[in-house]
C-alpha cells in the first residue's frame, strides 16, 4: 500500500512517519488525531516492516477500538496482513492475567471478573446485610447502609487507581478492616475480582515477575486519548517502556475529563521529559468552524497551565453559528430547542446532539424530550443501561457463563435471584454463612442443596431451578453451533417478550462484531472488560441526547449544550476537580462543526429544581466558564 500517506497534511505524515524513539502527539479537537495513528500502523507495517503481531495499540473505549479495528482491516486485507492487537486498556489486562493466571495467587480462579450488576446487585447488597452493625458506626453524615458500602468501594478503587494501595495502610483511602474482612470472605465464597483493580493486578503481576508472558514481543505501542490515564493505567505503560517497547501516545491535556477515575492531564504534559520523547503536534482542525473553535479555545485558555499548542481552522472554513441563549425557566428552553430542530429537520439537517451535564433518573431529558414529541421530532435519549443490566438479559449473560464455566457461582446467583422469586435474601445469607462454615464456595453449597432440598428454606426452589437450568445447558451443548445460533437460542429460551429479544440479541451480536470474535470465551471478555458508561452510540437520523462525559469522540453538524449553569458546571466541584468540568465544557464545545447553541436558565422548576449544586433552589446563572467569554446571552 504504497498510498497510504495521501491525504495527510504536513503535520499528520511527520507523526505517522516517526519512528525510532518515544513520541507524544499532541492533537486537538477534530486536528485528526484516529486518522494519523492509522496511517502510522499502517507505515509501522508497509513502510518499517514491523510484525503486526508486535504492535500494540490501546484505546479507551470498545467502541474506538472496534472503529479504529475497521480501518486498519481494510487497508491490509488486500496485503494479506494479520491485524495486531488492538484492545481498551482493561481488555489487554484482562487477556494477560488470565493466561498468566497459574502464577496470579492473590486472585480466586478460575479468573471471573464481576460487572456493574454483580458489584450493585450481590456484592454491595450482600455486605449491606453482613456489615449491618458495623455500617451503624461509620460515615455518619451518609444515611444509608448501601450508600455506605458503595463509599467504601469507592476507596478501595481509589487506592488501586491512584497506586496509594502500595503504601503504608495510614497512607490508604480504605484501611477499614471489618469491611475487607467482609469482603474477602465475599470474593472467596463466590470466586470474583473487581473490574476496578485489573489494570492494579496487571501491574503488581509485571513488577512482581521479570519473565511475566505477555500474548506477544510488543515493540510498538501505541496508546490512544493518553490523558484519560490514571496512575495506574501509565504505571502499565512505563512497564511496557521498560521491556523494550517503543511508546507513541496521542491525546490533549485539555480532553482529560476522567477525574472521577483519577485521571490526570499531567501525564501527557510531562511525557516528553519523562520518557526523552519526541514532541509532535497536529494544529489543523478539521471540524469546527471558525467560530465555535474560538469559544473552545477561550474555555481551554482559562488554565494558564495547559500545553501551549496552535489549533487553526481548516482552510475555508466558515465562521459557523454560536449562540448563547438564556431562558427563564426549563420549558421555554426545551421549547426552543423542540423548535429549533424542528427547523432543522425541515431544512435536511438531522445530525443533530443535545448534551446535558447530568440526567438522574431523565430529570433533564424528559422535559426535552415531551418538547420534540410536541413537534414530532425523533429523538433518541442515551443512559447508563444496557439491555444487560438487570431482568432477563442479566440471565442470558448468566446462560453464556455456565457454558463455559458450570460453576460460575456469581452467575447461579443471578438465575436463582432474577428467576426465583420465592428465594429471598435471609436465603442466600444462609448460603453465605453455610459456605464460610464449611469452607466451601457457593456453588458447592448450591449442590449440597440440589442433592437434599430440605436442608435449606426453599431448598426445593433451588433444586428445580438448578435442574432446570442443567437441562438447558445440556441441550446447548448437544450441537456445535455459531454463536449467532446460540446467542438466538439462549434469548428465545430464557426472554419471552419479543421486543426484549431482539434488544438483547442485537447488543451481543453487535458486541460480538466490535471485539471480533467467533468465540463466548472472547465475547465475554469484551463485555467484562468494558465500561457501558464510556461506550458511544448513535441513532440515525434522530436527535441523539447525551450526557457531555458521553459525547467524547463525537461530533455534529449542530450541537445543543442545554444547561450550562454554574449548578451543574462546575457544580459541586472545586479545585482540580473544578478543571475537569471546564475541560467537559471544552470538550462539549468543540463537538459542533457548523452550529453550536448555548443554553442556560434563570430557574428551574418542579423536579429540575431538585438538581444540581443548589438543589432546592430554582434561582440559576450561567457557568463562570462562560461569564468573561466573547458571547453576548440573548433571549430569544
Amino acid at each position: 500500500m504504497d498510498d497510504w500517506k495521501e491525504g495527510l497534511d504536513e503535520k499528520q505524515q511527520a507523526a505517522a512517519t516517526h519512528i525510532g524513539k518515544h513520541a507524544r502527539l499532541l492533537a486537538g479537537p477534530g486536528t485528526g488525531k484516529t486518522e494519523t495513528i492509522t496511517r502510522r500502523i499502517l507505515a509501522l507495517i508497509v513502510e518499517h516492516n514491523v510484525d503486526p503481531a508486535n504492535i500494540l495499540v490501546l484505546t479507551f473505549t470498545r467502541v474506538a477500538a472496534y472503529d479504529l479495528r475497521c480501518k486498519i482491516k481494510s487497508a491490509l486485507d488486500p496485503l494479506k496482513k494479520e491485524l495486531p492487537r488492538i484492545s481498551t486498556i482493561h481488555s489487554f489486562a484482562l487477556r494477560q492475567l488470565m493466561r498468566n493466571s497459574g502464577r496470579i495467587t492473590t486472585l480466586p480462579q478460575p479468573l471471573r471478573i464481576a460487572d456493574d450488576y454483580d458489584e450493585r446487585s450481590i456484592i454491595l447488597e450482600d455486605l449491606k446485610v453482613d456489615l449491618e452493625d458495623h455500617l451503624k458506626t461509620i460515615f455518619p453524615d451518609i444515611p444509608h447502609s448501601l450508600d455506605k458500602v458503595k463509599k467504601l468501594f469507592a476507596l478501595l478503587s481509589s487506592d488501586w487507581e491512584t497506586l496509594r494501595i502500595d503504601l503504608e495502610e495510614t497512607q490508604r483511602s480504605c484501611h477499614d478492616a471489618e469491611f475487607l474482612g467482609a469482603w474477602s470472605n465475599h470474593r472467596n465464597i463466590f470466586g470474583y475480582a473487581l473490574r476496578s483493580e485489573l489494570i492494579y493486578q496487571l501491574k503488581k503481576a509485571l513488577n512482581s515477575f521479570p519473565d511475566f508472558n505477555l500474548e506477544s514481543k510488543f515493540s510498538h505501542v501505541l496508546v490512544d486519548e493518553y490523558q484519560d490515564l490514571n496512575a495506574c493505567d501509565l504505571a502499565i505503560i512505563d512497564e511496557l517502556a521498560k521491556r523494550g517497547c517503543e511508546l507513541f501516545v496521542a491525546g490533549d491535556d485539555d480532553q482529560s475529563i476522567y477525574g472521577f477515575r483519577y485521571a490526570n492531564p499531567n501525564g501527557i504534559r510531562i511525557f516528553v521529559d519523562r520518557f526523552q520523547a519526541e514532541p509532535l503536534a497536529l494544529e489543523t482542525c478539521f471540524r469546527c468552524d471558525k467560530s465555535i473553535l474560538s469559544i473552545g479555545e477561550f474555555v481551554a485558555s482559562l488554565d494558564y497551565t495547559r500545553l501551549p499548542k496552535i489549533t487553526k481552522p481548516r482552510i475555508g472554513a466558515g465562521n459557523g453559528a454560536v449562540r448563547l441563549l438564556c431562558f427563564e425557566d426549563q420549558y421555554r428552553e426545551a421549547e426552543y430547542v423542540a423548535k429549533r430542530c424542528s427547523e432543522l429537520f425541515s431544512k435536511g439537517v438531522s445530525d443533530i446532539l443535545i448534551l446535558i451535564r447530568s440526567d438522574h433518573q431523565s430529570k433533564i431529558s424528559s422535559v426535552l424530550v415531551e418538547a420534540c414529541n410536541r413537534y414530532e421530532i425523533p429523538v433518541a435519549v442515551k443512559n447508563e443501561t444496557d439491555p444487560l443490566d438487570e431482568g432477563s438479559g442479566r440471565c442470558v449473560l448468566a446462560i453464556l457463563r455456565l457454558l463455559i464455566d458450570e460453576s460460575d457461582a456469581l452467575a447461579w446467583r443471578t438465575i436463582l435471584q432474577e428467576q426465583c422469586g420465592g428465594v429471598a435474601e435471609i436465603t442466600f445469607k444462609s448460603i453465605r454463612d453455610m459456605a464460610r462454615e464449611k469452607g466451601q464456595n457457593f456453588y458447592e453449597i448450591l449442590k449440597s442443596i440440589e442433592r437434599d432440598p430440605t436442608s435449606i428454606r426453599r431448598g426445593n426452589l433451588i433444586a428445580a431451578k438448578m435442574t432446570e437450568v442443567r437441562g438447558l445447558i445440556g441441550t446447548l451443548k448437544s450441537q456445535i453451533k455459531t454463536i449467532d445460533v446460540l446467542i438466538h437460542e439462549i434469548v428465545g429460551a430464557v426472554i419471552s417478550d419479543p421486543i426484549q429479544q431482539k434488544l438483547v440479541e442485537d447488543f451481543l451480536i453487535r458486541v460480538k462484531t466490535e471485539a471480533a470474535t467467533d468465540g463466548v470465551s472472547d465475547l465475554l471478555l469484551a463485555l467484562t472488560s468494558s465500561f457501558s458508561a464510556d461506550e458511544q452510540e448513535l441513532t440515525a437520523d434522530k436527535v441523539n441526547i447525551l450526557t457531555m462525559h458521553k459525547a467524547k469522540g463525537l461530533s455534529a453538524d449542530v450541537v445543543f449544550i442545554v444547561g450550562a449553569e454554574k449548578q451543574f458546571l462546575p457544580g459541586r466541584s472545586i479545585g482540580l476537580a473544578a478543571e475537569d468540568e471546564r475541560r467537559l465544557l471544552f470538550v462539549s464545545l468543540t463537538r459542533a462543526r457548523h452550529e453550536l447553541n448555548i443554553t442556560y436558565c434563570q430557574r428551574r422548576l418542579d423536579q429540575q429544581m431538585w438538581t444540581g449544586s443548589e438543589s432546592g433552589t430554582p434561582r440559576r446563572e450561567l457557568t463562570p466558564f462562560l461569564k468573561d467569554s466573547p458571547l453576548k446571552a440573548e433571549n430569544p
